[in-house]
């Protein structure tokens, strides 16, 4: 397992509850501030889908929380994880 599967899943899962298509990617940041990883979709999916690219990425944004309570079984290791 890859340090990035858990995030490609939990994006993946994410994208799916608010109707996107096509697989998530991440790649590492370019820049520290930002953290480890990053997905830079959101303008490609904003287009496609003709929605707003800000208010998109906060949807997915909000959905992974969600989504990693769903796949792990630890309510702690959520919290930590979703901040």
């Amino acid at each position: 397992m890859s340090v990035k599967s858990a995030p490609l899943a939990a994006l993946a899962f994410a994208y799916k509850m608010n109707g996107l298509e096509g697989a998530p990617s991440i790649v590492r940041s370019t820049r520290p501030e930002f953290g480890d990883l990053q997905c830079n979709d959101m303008m490609r999916l904003a287009k496609s889908t003709g929605r707003n690219p800000r208010v998109l990425a906060a949807a997915v944004a909000e959905a992974i929380p969600n989504t990693f309570s769903r796949m792990c079984p630890s309510p702690a290791l959520v919290s930590s994880i979703s901040g």
